[in-house]
Order: C-alpha cells, then sequence, then structure tokens
C-alpha cells in the first residue's frame, strides 16, 4: 500500500468482534470513538481475508484464534495462516495496542507463533501507560478511556460509603471473569486470617474453569462472610453490587492496564489493587483516597482501611487525565496515518 488518499477516511479493521450484551465496554466505546474520524469494520474471518481495509488493529491476538472446539482451533489456524499471508502480498498496515505485556494465561505454541507474527508485521504499537514507552520503538501512548458515561446511569458521584457509621459491616466486592492469575483463592485465605472485624466480601464473576470454581469454593469453605455469585452479571447487576459496595477489591497477579479498575472508579468505589507501574499511574491521576495499590495480598487489610478512613476526601467522582474517548479518537487517527506513512520494519 503506497497510501492513503487525503480525501478518503480510512478503513480499519479491528481484531475485535461488535460489542453485545455482557461484553468488555471497552470495544463499544472504542468503536464508537473511532467511528468518529475512520471508517470502522469488526473482526470475522470473511473480513479478515476477503475484505477491503487500510489497517488491521490488533488487541489481544490471542483471542483471535481461541476455540472451545479441537475442530474448530484447527479451523482458525489455517485461516490465521490465510490471514498472515494476505497482509504480507497486500503489504497491508498492521498496529497493535498491547492491553498487557504478554498475555494472562499460557497460550499454545501456533498462538506464540501467530502473535510473533503479527508483532514483526506490525508499523507502530499503542501503548496504554508511560511505564511501558520503550526507547528506540515506534510507538503511541494512548490511555485506557473512562468508563464514566457507560455507566452514568447507575453511579452516584460523591457517594460516601459506610463514613457515618464506623462500625457498621464493610462491604468488599470482587467483580470479573473468575481465573487464575486473579488470585480470588489466595485472597479469600488471606481475608478470612485479615484484621477487618464485620466484613461481607462479594466474588461475582463467572469462573474461567472448573478448576477455578472448585479452588473458590475450597478457599470459602463454609464462612459466610463470603457470598459467592460464580455467574455472568449484567451491568444493572454490577450497579446494584457497586452501590451497596465500600471497596473494591482485584488482587490480579499482574494487573496490567486492568479496564476493571477503571470500571470500578466510574461506578465511585474506591479501589484496592495489585501494584504495578500502570496502576500508580492511575493512583497519581485520582489520588490515593480513591485508588490504593499494595505489592503484598496481606497488605489489602491495610490499604482497605485506609480507604475507609479518608472517604470524606471522595467529593463527586475520580478525575482522569487524557481518558475521554474523544482525545482518544484524535490519538487514534494520528496513530493509523502516522503507520500508513511509514515503511514497514519489523519490530525488534
Amino acid at each position: 500500500m503506497a497510501g492513503i488518499e487525503p480525501t478518503r477516511r480510512l478503513k480499519v479493521l479491528l481484531s475485535y468482534r461488535a460489542y453485545s450484551d455482557g461484553g468488555n465496554p471497552y470495544t463499544a466505546l472504542l468503536s464508537d470513538a473511532l467511528e468518529t474520524v475512520v471508517s470502522v469494520t469488526h473482526f470475522s474471518w470473511r473480513r479478515a481475508l476477503f475484505g477491503s481495509y487500510d489497517v488491521l488493529h490488533v488487541h489481544w491476538p490471542e483471542q483471535m484464534i481461541v476455540a472451545s472446539r479441537r475442530g474448530l482451533a484447527v479451523v482458525k489456524c489455517f485461516f490465521a495462516l490465510i490471514l498472515l499471508l494476505r497482509l504480507s502480498l497486500f503489504d497491508t498496515k498492521v498496529v497493535h495496542t498491547r492491553h498487557n505485556r504478554s498475555p494472562h494465561e499460557p497460550v499454545g505454541f501456533f498462538a506464540r507463533f501467530f502473535i510473533r507474527s503479527l508483532d514483526r508485521r506490525s508499523s507502530r504499537e499503542a501503548v496504554m501507560s508511560e511505564s511501558e514507552l520503550q526507547q528506540g520503538r515506534d510507538q503511541d501512548l494512548i490511555k485506557h478511556g473512562t468508563y464514566a458515561d457507560w455507566f452514568d446511569s447507575c453511579s452516584s458521584p460523591g457517594r460516601i460509603h459506610s463514613d457515618s457509621l464506623e462500625s457498621a459491616e464493610m462491604q468488599l466486592l470482587f467483580f470479573g471473569l473468575v481465573r487464575n492469575y486473579k488470585q480470588v483463592p489466595e485472597l479469600v485465605k488471606v481475608l478470612r486470617q485479615s484484621s477487618i472485624e464485620r466484613f461481607k466480601f462479594i466474588v461475582m464473576g463467572l469462573p474461567g474453569s472448573r478448576a477455578d470454581r472448585a479452588d473458590v469454593l475450597a478457599a470459602v469453605g463454609d464462612d459466610s462472610r463470603f457470598e459467592l455469585r460464580l455467574k455472568r452479571f449484567s451491568d444493572s447487576e454490577l450497579c446494584a453490587a457497586a452501590e451497596l459496595t465500600d471497596v473494591v477489591v482485584l488482587p490480579y497477579r499482574d494487573p496490567g492496564n486492568s479496564g476493571a479498575v477503571l470500571t470500578a472508579l466510574a461506578l465511585c468505589c474506591p479501589v484496592v489493587v495489585s501494584d504495578s507501574a500502570s496502576m500508580r499511574e492511575i493512583q497519581m491521576e485520582v489520588g490515593p483516597a480513591w485508588l490504593q495499590v499494595v505489592s503484598r495480598l496481606e497488605d489489602v487489610a491495610e490499604a482497605v482501611d485506609s480507604l475507609r478512613s479518608s472517604s470524606a476526601m471522595r467529593v463527586g467522582g475520580p478525575r482522569f487525565s487524557g481518558r475521554d474517548w474523544t482525545t482518544i479518537a484524535q490519538q487514534h487517527l494520528a496513530f493509523y496515518l502516522a503507520a500508513c506513512s511509514e515503511e514497514r520494519s519489523p519490530c525488534e
């Protein structure tokens, strides 16, 4: 592809499918924002292999070839090889938003090959935190957008949790898929031995596997302070839970650029999250009265106490910088144009 005519809108194929109820709000919000500056198409193998597009924008590449059945996995691997050939033959520009340093869970040989092949074809890479910028790489900083508008109808800015009754039962919440790297059973075991008095901990989300479900059930045992809602939930169910929540706890082994943290903050819930450079950047934006980072699960109780004691400082909702979707749309347009103006060079 020699270049893009200045009078024509770029055609961008996003590597994720169109949003459906219960999906990741990030995909819906990003797609809506991008449609104001480029022509957007959502992923299907038919579109990827036979459609017309200027740029393939890759998000979570391992999910492009994940399959629940062996036969379907083989078919997707074949399609992936054809896609790589098509990208090479037509010299289609590829860009990659790196949500995490690596997939949260192990992937197979072919998935690793596919991810590396897409990376080698990528003209530019978008990262979501300053800590991920690397000298000498063709990268752009485009932060994870806010979910404030998505949850605007059910959040109550300035809501104060349990500050009027210090002796009231503290309600803690974990929400999202219950998967090994999120360390829910480990957190349950720590909380059972913690110094927090009179608390209820709600675990809300579908386990990623039977083993994940069994591990959480075993950790909770018959302790009535823990309530397990191990199923999919709607936005309205999450809103209802958040209205009664004092602190959201997200004990991920590596939180990366966690959308769940931004979801909780959009719902005006203070958060305790595992330490990472990207989480410390968000803490700098919103302040420690909204976000506490911990390096060990054993520090969760202290962080929860800190958030409870600072409730008077949470006036209005958390304030972000550079996370509105209008700004993000313009940053993506510049990102795409920069990729289309460059000669392709493989990632080092």
